[in-house]
């Protein structure tokens, strides 16, 4: 994918953005651009062509693509700055790595999780570190996440891990809900998101609804999302879906 491609594409994603705002009011939309299994000099385009917050799922790709992504950059002549969200599933043992290289985890799914990453962050002098806790709604056996009564049932103890700040809460729709089939996932997600955000408490802050992919983006942020994360649209086209 040409860097232009990629532009056309972004102006594109923005344009359904707006479009879903005026439906939804919600006011900040931020997208982040998923960029698993690209090449470095795709990434590098991407951030380039104007988005800023990338996504990876896999904390060991980041850490082999980062260096030659910043190289790229360098090479185009950006002097801007970029930031990374991991969005897909992390292993314990790989919690400092993923603390020195990103900055913000999207799917914290377990409270063990939680006080790993709370240990390393203040090791490694990076707190409070944010985190969103990723729910699971629907009854896919496979998909990382905490369940909706389980989320309720543990939250005073995911706040009360001292090292991170829980920054709000993401959702991966179940895998068949596609399209409008995702609309009441994300709207049940709202729901849960806005029950907290008014519970007053200086431990944590319901900043970011993280939800909505390539698919449903849109529909996502009709529903209340903030935070959306797409990937094959910016660099295969709206025509690939």
């Amino acid at each position: 994918m040409t860097g232009a491609g990629i532009s056309e594409n972004l102006r594109i994603a923005r344009e359904k953005i707006k479009a879903a705002q005026n439906i939804s009011g919600v006011p900040d939309v931020k997208l982040i651009g998923i960029t698993k299994t690209r090449t470095p000099s795709d990434v590098a385009k991407l951030i380039i062509a104007g988005c800023h917050e990338i996504g990876e799922n896999r904390v060991q790709e980041w850490q082999e693509k980062l260096p030659q992504v910043i190289s790229e950059l360098k090479i185009q002549g950006f002097t801007g700055k970029f930031t990374s969200h991991l969005v897909g599933h992390l292993q314990s043992n790989k919690a400092r790595r993923a603390i020195l290289d990103f900055d913000m985890i999207q799917s914290l799914d377990s409270l063990e999780l939680a006080e790993r990453l709370g240990r390393v962050a203040e090791e490694e002098n990076k707190t409070p570190y944010p985190c969103l806790i990723q729910v699971k709604l629907g009854e896919e056996k496979t998909k990382s996440g905490i369940a909706e009564g389980l989320l309720m049932q543990d939250f005073e103890r995911f706040i009360d891990v001292k090292g991170i700040g829980i920054m709000g809460l993401m959702l991966i729709a179940p895998l068949w809900a596609v399209g409008e089939d995702a609309r009441p996932y994300f709207h049940e997600m709202r729901d849960i998101f806005e029950y907290l955000k008014i519970q007053k408490d200086d431990r944590f802050e319901m900043r970011y609804l993280s939800m909505g992919m390539s698919s449903d983006f849109d529909i996502a942020v009709e529903e209340g999302a903030n935070m959306v994360r797409i990937g094959r649209a910016l660099f295969d086209g709206f025509n690939s879906l």
